[in-house]
């Protein structure tokens, strides 16, 4: 659900307006809601954003529509699923009342800079770092330690015991000494992906496109991440998925004039399966 409804927002702040806004809000706020596992993918959407209203006045209405959409989807879900007892609880790990100070004093923030259409880029610079800073503000007062993350409040003694020894949270380092295969077919993953993104962003009009560089900023930050906790590698495989089709879509135009059997080979041949297998025969033959 948290990946999906990441999806939704990064399409509908790609697809731009009014309405692409409002999904995009709606949906960066129940994702939160649902956890805090995409926090960082929430950040860079409404960052790219606020970027685009300061860079054009032309993105005012969208900021405004986005600001307020995360501002009331975000309280409204948290006044609805947690417990009048819990309202006042700080938590690092779930959608607290800090997560939702912070998401109320940037969407707000965000949408009062839009409305009183800010003259000069730097003046909107300013007001968008102001409200950026004043949601991060909000967040860490109430609860110093998420500065740390959503582990923060963890006890640090469960770790070499328990945390320490979860696959899913470990880095490709680390669960390559358990599973070589399983980390080479992911890295390989990330390089074809990555290697598609800067294949379709030789075009000159692509680099210029919002929607593509908010999809390529995506796609880097899903690299990293899962390079860090293998947990997040779903991001990285949904995240690639469209950037790899729309290059493989411009090679088969190119090289093929989109034949469909050779279309089809190119496709699979790009597909992890043949890494699958021969990760698989050659770490099984090593043990």
């Amino acid at each position: 659900v948290q990946i999906a409804l990441c999806r939704l927002a990064a399409a509908g702040a790609a697809q731009g307006g009014v309405a692409g806004a409002v999904v995009a809000g709606a949906a960066v706020g129940l994702g939160l809601a649902v956890g805090l596992e995409a926090l960082l993918f929430c950040a860079v959407i409404a960052g790219a954003i606020a970027l685009r209203f300061v860079l054009t006045l032309g993105a005012r209405r969208q900021a405004i529509a986005f600001g307020l959409s995360l501002w009331a989807t975000s309280v409204r879900i948290f006044l609805s699923q947690t417990p009048p007892g819990r309202w006042g609880l700080a938590v690092c790990d779930a959608m607290g009342v800090n997560l939702v100070l912070a998401l109320a004093l940037g969407g707000l923030g965000l949408a009062a800079a839009a409305v009183r259409g800010l003259a000069t880029p730097w003046v909107r610079d300013a007001a968008v770092a102001g409200a950026g800073a004043a949601a991060l503000a909000g967040y860490l007062a109430l609860n110093p330690r998420c500065l740390g993350g959503p582990m923060a409040e963890i006890d640090p003694r469960l770790y070499p015991l328990w945390l320490g020894h979860v696959q899913e949270l470990m880095s490709w380092p680390e669960l390559y000494a358990h599973y070589p295969d399983h980390v080479v077919v992911a890295a390989s993953s990330a390089v074809l992906a990555l290697a598609a993104l800067g294949f379709v962003l030789t075009s000159r009009e692509r680099r210029l496109d919002f929607a593509w560089l908010l999809t390529g900023a995506l796609l880097i930050l899903a690299v990293v991440m899962a390079a860090l906790a293998a947990r997040m590698e779903s991001y990285l495989l949904w995240l690639a998925a469209p950037v790899l089709a729309a290059a493989l879509a411009e090679l088969a135009r190119q090289r093929f004039s989109s034949a469909l059997v050779p279309t089809l080979a190119l496709a699979l041949a790009a597909s992890t399966a043949p890494m699958n297998v021969l990760a698989q025969g050659l770490f099984a033959r090593q043990q």
